[in-house]
Order: structure tokens, then sequence, then C-alpha cells
């Protein structure tokens, strides 16, 4: 996970963006054997990629230590739902493996069910796995975008409604929901300014469709994983 993560790190940087709204010091403070490995690390990782590494992701990468002794229970959970009789499993099979976050669950909406059995299993799903910090709900397109507040509207938990999902979106709300302190609206505004950042990152995809941008980052991630 660790390896992942600077390795999207590297990419970002070298592309200008950066973590902001962080407060190092604060940071720091509550965890300072955390905050002195992570720097230990961003200082070995900043001479293999020849860059420098702000100090606000070093206290990102310091959270995220902090992250392995809390109680899993304290994670923002995520629902995924996708059309298709696997697309949804599979996605979250590869980023519970490569990130450890428990705390995704996923939906698979074959293209032969009804839509009212799939919104039923969201929300019994919700009501189960809420913790008192909101949900985060993954969705690739269509009806499913409304889900979130359909359940939200019946049950008063707090949901928040991402679309367009990816293997590389996935992988970074999964990373964010464990961070200890963040709250629902911030995941939702950081991962909603990555998309709208992610066609600077790879403008070629200005020339196709969404689906197909996202199948192209998907092989690229996957690239970089095996090399």
């Amino acid at each position: 996970s660790l390896a992942l993560h600077l390795e999207m790190l590297k990419d970002r940087l070298e592309n200008g963006q950066s973590a902001t709204g962080i407060n190092v010091k604060d940071i720091s403070a509550k965890y300072p054997n955390e905050y002195v490995l992570s720097k230990n690390i961003c200082s070995d990782a900043a001479k293999l990629f020849a860059m420098a590494i702000p100090p606000e992701e070093i206290a990102i990468i310091a959270s995220f230590f902090h992250t392995i002794k809390q109680n899993k229970s304290s994670f923002i959970p995520i629902i995924v739902v996708c059309h298709g009789r696997s697309t949804a499993s599979s996605m979250v099979e590869v980023v519970k493996a490569l990130m450890g976050n428990p705390e995704i669950y996923a939906i698979d909406m074959p293209l032969d069910s009804k839509i009212d059995t799939t919104l039923t299993l969201a929300a019994d799903l919700a009501k189960k796995i809420y913790s008192g910090r909101g949900i985060l709900m993954l969705v690739d397109m269509g009806s499913l975008v409304d889900f979130g507040d359909m359940i939200t509207a019946k049950t008063s938990i707090q949901i928040k409604t991402i679309s367009n999902i990816s293997t590389p979106l996935l992988l970074e709300a999964a990373r964010r929901c464990m961070m200890p302190d963040v709250t629902l609206n911030d995941v939702v505004k950081l991962l909603n300014n990555q998309l709208t950042y992610a066609p600077e990152l790879y403008p070629e995809s200005n020339k196709i469709s969404a689906s197909a941008w996202s199948e192209q980052i998907n092989i690229q991630l996957l690239n970089k994983i095996i090399t």
C-alpha cells in the first residue's frame, strides 16, 4: 500500500499537484513517532525519485501509519454499486487486497435485475455497516447515481455518491476513508478535485468516452503495479 501511494505521489508531484489544507504542525504534534518515520521514508523516496516531497505529503503518510493502530470500525465505509455480474466485486477485491481496508463493500447489479431489488440491497447494507461517520457510495452510471440520496431520505444515514467509478478512484477513496480525522465531506471534496484534475494528467482522454478513459487508466495503473 505504501509503495502504491508513493508511486501515485510521484505522478502527482511531477504534474504539479500536491496536497493542500493539511495542518502539518498539528499532525506532527499528534503523531510524533509516525511523523518521524514518515519523514525518514520520504527522505529516501525523495532521493530515489530525485524530487522534493512537500511537508504536507509527509504529514499525510504519517496519518496513514497512525491508522494502522486504529480500530477498523472507525474507517468511513464505502459501498460500490456497478452494473454487471461481477464488476463491483472484482474492483473491490483488488482494492481491498492492495490497501488493506476491510470497510469496502460490493453490490453487483446484473443487467437483468430490477432496480428496486438493488436499491433494497444497498439500503439494507447501509443500515448494517453505518457507524456514525457517514457512508461513501461509488457507482458507475445511470439510476445508481440517485441511490445515496434515496437511502438517506428513507434512513437519515448520511450518504455521499460519486459516479464514474474506476479502480484508481476507488484506491484513492479507500486511502482517504482510512484517515482518522477526515470527514465524509472532506473525502468527497478531495475525490471530486481529483476527477476534475484527471483530464490534465491524461489529455488524450479528452477525445474518448468516459468508460474508455476509465479502462485506459486501469491499464496504466496495472502496468505500474506489475513493473
